[in-house]
């Protein structure tokens, strides 16, 4: 009910706004004898897709959904307009200056071409906005969004997750988070590369980006998150003001009994002026384990003493990532960095290049209780 899509903001598409579709012709064909459209929920899936947009073509793409997509304009104009949400039609239309429409056309099935044409002159006629809200909280998968000013994509834009390790077309990623600076990426989820017959198979979570391994999370004893309804996040709170927001969750019951976890808090600290703060306090079965703290770029690395150095670097198409910098206990982790490379023109590559870089903060003969802190600043 909270208008969530769990497959992300690349299948909202195919999802709330293939339901769209839908209610529009049952009213037509029912001469409005069953409309749906002052329906609380139906509002509620639409505006998900200017929630977990972050700029531009960049959308939050937790599961496998593309972290750069291009929602159809008119389906979020014509949608907007019949659930009364301003924001919605506001995005349809720079999406349709954005993408050239006077001069293109309109893409999409002839079934969404046609109904579009009777809205057209409407939706070219404003230039429209992105919306960007400050924040969004979708209780029911556990996302949030967050945003240092609310309509600029100046500052830090921070999402997180918690939910369960059985979603629609899921990773095992329970507690992972994206941020970005200035509208441009810094730890990211990398996405999915092209579907196999293996991504709908019992070896799904063998392929690497389904992986705990390969998103911003923890391995535990060697051990990754493990897949299923039972592997969920548990004590999940949401807090948020003008200043700071809050988001902590337990992710232990996400590692199988292999990984010796007893409790795993995770709170991501976001102080919306200055940076973000993740804090992961731990309890263990036993002492003497090995942890490694992962996290994705695609930026270039430079690791120093106690502190990585996230640097620009051209990505596809000449967009860029952006520069900061990343604390951490130096008399706790050995850190290294490890480029993985992306397979030339497939999905990853056309999104950011080459490659991307996993870093890894190593932490050996652990005790059974700790409290690690990194600190994401400019």
């Amino acid at each position: 009910t909270d208008g969530g899509c769990d497959e992300g903001p690349g299948y909202w598409g195919r999802a709330a706004a293939s339901l769209f579709d839908c209610l529009e012709i049952l009213e037509s064909a029912t001469d409005g004898a069953l409309s749906e459209f002052d329906s609380k929920l139906l509002k509620n899936m639409g505006s998900f897709i200017y929630k977990a947009h972050i700029h531009d073509h960049y959308f939050v793409n937790f599961a496998d959904a593309p972290v750069m997509t291009t929602p159809v304009p008119s389906i979020l104009f014509r949608y907007g307009k019949r659930v009364g949400d301003d924001q919605m039609t506001s995005l349809g239309s720079w999406f349709a200056k954005d993408q050239g429409m006077a001069e293109k056309g309109f893409g999409d099935s002839v079934a969404r071409q046609l109904p579009a044409l009777f809205s057209t002159v409407d939706l070219l006629a404003s230039e429209g906005a992105q919306p960007l809200p400050l924040g969004s909280w979708f209780p029911e998968i556990q996302v949030m969004t967050a945003r240092s000013r609310a309509g600029s994509a100046d500052g830090f834009f921070v999402a997180a997750k918690g939910g369960m390790n059985a979603e629609s077309h899921n990773h095992n990623d329970i507690g992972n988070l994206v941020v970005f600076v200035d509208g441009k990426p810094l730890l990211i989820d990398t996405g999915v590369e092209p579907y196999t017959a293996k991504n709908s198979s019992p070896q799904r979570y063998d392929i690497w980006t389904m992986s705990s391994n390969y998103h911003n999370l923890p391995q535990v004893n060697g051990e990754p998150q493990q897949p299923g309804f039972e592997h969920a996040a548990k004590d999940v709170i949401h807090e948020a003001t003008d200043d700071i927001v809050t988001f902590q969750q337990d992710i232990s019951d996400a590692y199988g009994d292999e990984a010796g976890l007893k409790e795993w808090v995770r709170t991501i600290r976001f102080e919306r002026a200055t940076g973000v703060q993740i804090e992961d306090a731990f309890e263990l079965a036993k002492s003497g384990g090995e942890i490694a703290l992962h996290l994705m770029t695609a930026c270039d690395v430079e690791i120093g003493d106690g502190v990585l150095k996230l640097k620009e670097v051209e990505l596809a198409d000449g967009r860029m990532s952006v520069t900061a910098q990343i604390s951490f206990d130096a008399d706790v982790f050995e850190t290294s960095a490890e480029e993985i490379s992306l397979v030339d023109g497939e999905r990853l590559h056309t999104i950011w290049g080459p490659r991307v870089v996993r870093i890894t903060l190593l932490a050996a003969n652990v005790p059974k209780e700790a409290k690690w802190t990194l600190r994401i600043v400019r």
